[in-house]
């Protein structure tokens, strides 16, 4: 039985050509069989194709896609993303493909009219919302300090409790 229930992915609105969007979302199996080797693609002209492979799903569980859309093109339509999920039953056969379908428009680089700006202005360029991993690095250099923290506590911790324990055996 096909996959379903799965909310429909929510990109941001638009990128520029170049620029990624983070797309995730649940793929329930409301069947009664288990969905093996399950593969969601993306395909339209606007972005380059990627694909996700999600595995196994058991009957009542969910799979998640997470996936990286790289923007290739300007959309000229109205910006549908063709998601085609594959999977294969009990036996290794592969089973019709189920597709799906989100939008996602792709939009030039913005062109910058330097006429526009005075002599000496900061904005001269868009700023750029941080992409990939790059918009989580502060987090991850915070929980990197505290983990680092956490651990040279332990050691002088351990450290006092021998010392401690070498001078009561004298």
């Amino acid at each position: 039985s096909p996959p379903g229930g799965g909310r429909c992915p929510s990109p941001p609105a638009s990128i520029n050509v170049g620029s990624e969007s983070n797309v995730m979302f649940p793929i329930n199996n409301t069947g009664k069989v288990i969905l093996y080797n399950v593969m969601v693609a993306f395909e339209a002209d606007s972005i380059v194709r990627n694909e996700a492979y999600v595995g196994n799903i058991k009957p009542g569980e969910t799979g998640n896609v997470d996936v990286m859309l790289v923007g290739a093109a300007a959309t000229m339509d109205e910006g549908k993303v063709k998601i085609i999920i594959t999977y294969e039953d009990e036996s290794g056969e592969q089973q019709p493909a189920v597709e799906k379908e989100m939008f996602l428009q792709v939009n030039e680089e913005p062109v910058i009219d330097f006429d526009e700006f005075e002599a000496g202005s900061a904005d001269v360029y868009p700023e750029e919302e941080p992409s990939g991993i790059m918009k989580y690095l502060k987090y991850i250099i915070a929980a990197a300090a505290v983990v680092a923290v956490g651990i040279a506590a332990g050691i002088v911790i351990r450290r006092r409790k021998k010392a401690k324990a070498s001078e009561e055996d004298l």
